[in-house]
């Protein structure tokens, strides 16, 4: 409906159904929180993840129920046991029943639905396995990055730009990348990536993952060892980690309920 070449174009019907949504989900919050000792987790524009005590499931149950009734929408519920987040759109939410629901940067296979969403940025797809190892099962970062084989998941993906042009600077010569798609990884070599900007005239060479150098990946080999620098990925994942620390560090309810 938001698309104007659609036949069904109809944007105050658009805004109708989410405005009304995202009040009518505000509401039942002010009522849970008003009415039960909560913890408020995230809200989204579809659905609230909130913890409460046991005593209290069926007074949360009464007023989803209520709320039903003065919307005329239909609740549908989700028990979690484990859940790491790091804001509403990044989280990891395993459920009772063990199904593992990943979000933004824990997301592992990026799908829509039950597709392979192959237009997504798949870059460095390492961290995020290494994320769900260490919060999942418990496994050391470090433990799950220098065992990993396979060398796609530790590439990073950077789609060049019409006015942009990158140049791999080696020990003796600057090579210009045409390719419209930059693959490289992050390795213990001397050669380094920047991107000029080309319709800019002081534009400065912009360093690439600064203070790493790349190898570059634009065609596959194997190798024993592809003289991967095992550091930055590690510290890609402490970045995220400490974004999680820093959020339930701020939480004094959440302190509360450890």
């Amino acid at each position: 409906m938001k698309d104007e070449f659609s036949p069904l174009h109809d944007p105050l019907a658009v805004y109708r159904t989410t405005l009304s949504g995202q009040l009518s989900l505000s509401m039942l919050a002010e009522q849970l929180v008003d009415n039960i000792d909560i913890q408020m987790i995230q809200i989204n524009t579809d659905g609230l993840t909130f913890r409460i005590r046991k005593v209290d499931k069926d007074k949360m149950f009464k007023i989803c129920k209520d709320w039903e009734k003065q919307t005329n929408l239909i609740l549908e519920y989700v028990k979690y046991k484990k859940m790491i987040v790091r804001d509403v759109n990044n989280y990891i939410a395993q459920d009772d029943k063990d199904y593992i629901k990943y979000k933004g940067c824990f997301e592992i296979d990026k799908k829509i639905g039950n597709e392979h969403a192959v237009h997504k940025n798949n870059s460095q797809r390492i961290v995020p396995i290494a994320l769900k190892n260490y919060f999942i099962d418990n496994i050391p970062l470090k433990e799950t990055i220098i065992n990993h084989k396979e060398i796609y998941d530790f590439c990073i993906g950077r789609k060049k730009g019409k006015n942009q042009q990158y140049v791999l600077v080696k020990k003796d010569e600057n090579i210009e990348l045409n390719d419209k798609i930059i693959r490289y990884f992050i390795s213990n070599t001397n050669n380094k990536l920047y991107k000029i900007y080309k319709d800019k005239e002081d534009s400065k060479p912009e360093k690439i993952n600064k203070g790493f150098n790349v190898s570059l990946f634009m065609n596959h080999y194997n190798s024993n060892d592809y003289n991967i620098d095992y550091n930055f990925y590690i510290n890609e994942c402490n970045k995220i980690i400490n974004s999680v620390n820093e959020k339930k560090d701020d939480s004094n309810q959440l302190k509360l309920w450890q």
